[in-house]
This record gives C-alpha cells, sequence and structure tokens, in this order.
C-alpha cells in the first residue's frame, strides 16, 4: 500500500504551496521508517526533489541534469543564507526532519519566525509555515539593469538586508502601481492569475527563479 506523505499536509493552507526540505542528503541520515526497506519512499514521504512528484508538491529545490544557469549560479552565490533567501521564491513551508544535536542551530534559523503546522509521527519530521513573499504580487518598488550581471550583484545585495525591491532586466524604465490579485492557480502544466491594477503595474511571478 502506498505510505502517506508529509507534503501533502500543506496542500491546503496556501493556494500555491512551494516547500524546501531542511535535509543533509546523506544516506545514512535518513529517518527510519518501521517496514519500509526502500529509503525512496522515506525521501519522498518527506517531498524531496524529485520524489515530491507524487505528492504533487511543488519543492523549491531541483533535481535534473539540465539545471537553468541561473538557478545555478543564484544557488551557488546565495551559500549558507539560502535557507532565509528561498523566502523570497515564495517558499511557504519548511519540512525538518529529525537532525542531529550539532546541527540544532541551523534548523532553528531554517523556522526562525515560521510557525509549526504539522507532525509526521513515524518520520518525527514537522512541517512549519514560514514567512515568504507572495508568489504573485504587483511590485511596490522596482529597478532595472541592463546586464543579468547588474540584476545579479543588487539582489545579492537586496536579499542581504531583506529589501523588497524587484529587479528587471531591461534598458528601459520599469512603471509600478498597486494592484489586486483576485485568484491564483498553478497545477503541473497550468497557471492562472486573475489580477487588476488601474495604472500600468509590474506583476511579479516567482517561477523566475527556474528560468
Amino acid at each position: 500500500p502506498r505510505s502517506p506523505r508529509v507534503a501533502p499536509a500543506v496542500s491546503g493552507l496556501e493556494p500555491v504551496p512551494r516547500i524546501e526540505v531542511a535535509y543533509p542528503g546523506e544516506d545514512s541520515s535518513i529517518p527510519h521508517i518501521p517496514g519500509v526497506t526502500d529509503p525512496r519512499m522515506t525521501l519522498a514521504r518527506l517531498g524531496i526533489a524529485s520524489l515530491n512528484v507524487a505528492s504533487g508538491i511543488d519543492n523549491i529545490s531541483g533535481y535534473s541534469g539540465l539545471v537553468p544557469r541561473r538557478w545555478h549560479n543564484l544557488y551557488w552565490a546565495l551559500g549558507d543564507g539560502r535557507w532565509r533567501a528561498y523566502r523570497r521564491y515564495a517558499v511557504t513551508h519548511v519540512v525538518v526532519p529529525p537532525l542531529p544535536e550539532y546541527e540544532r542551530e541551523f534548523a532553528l534559523d531554517v523556522t526562525r519566525g515560521g510557525t509549526p503546522v504539522a507532525r509526521d509521527r513515524k518520520l518525527r519530521a514537522m512541517i512549519w509555515a514560514v514567512p515568504h513573499r507572495p508568489w504573485a504580487f504587483f511590485a511596490e518598488s522596482a529597478r532595472s539593469y541592463p546586464t543579468p550581471y547588474d540584476v545579479h550583484d543588487r539582489l545579492l545585495a537586496a536579499i542581504a538586508v531583506d529589501d523588497p525591491t524587484v529587479f528587471v532586466e531591461t534598458t528601459g524604465p520599469v512603471t509600478t502601481s498597486r494592484g489586486v490579485i483576485r485568484e491564483l492557480e498553478r497545477g503541473t502544466e497550468r497557471l492562472r492569475i486573475d489580477a487588476w491594477a488601474a495604472e500600468d503595474a509590474l506583476l511579479v511571478v516567482n517561477d523566475a527563479y527556474f528560468k
């Protein structure tokens, strides 16, 4: 029989949930489920990419031989701060499996400001809802720069100080104004955003991370 997974526990909490798993990645540290001998079942239950596919919950981490260069560059540039920086890219929940004591500070950091919302008793894993930027929103402030290198440097600086400014790779000015997101839908092969603004505005969709 199929084992229930941790990841679906977040499906009713956000219209477009996106998780990250605070997990070191070594096979030796995979939590043990009594009666389950295949570690892939455990990883699927945690929501690890790419075994998260069956749960239908988006994990910001990818698993592919075709990693987008921008994703790769940003991942490494963020360094140890990437866990908190992921919140800028609409990570709504963090899954924290049982970690060794020496990683206690790490677990505290990735969940800081969050709220525990679910627990998997077999894995002793916790799901935390964390503060995050919406998946889709109207930018209140934006700046344009002509090259991806300019954008990259300024983005890293903004992330370091929690600056909400949106950076756009373009040679022209960027107009911002307030708007309303009426409805959101994100499926495996479908994206739909019902939004309205009275003036020219910049609608930001936090999937650019993957392009």
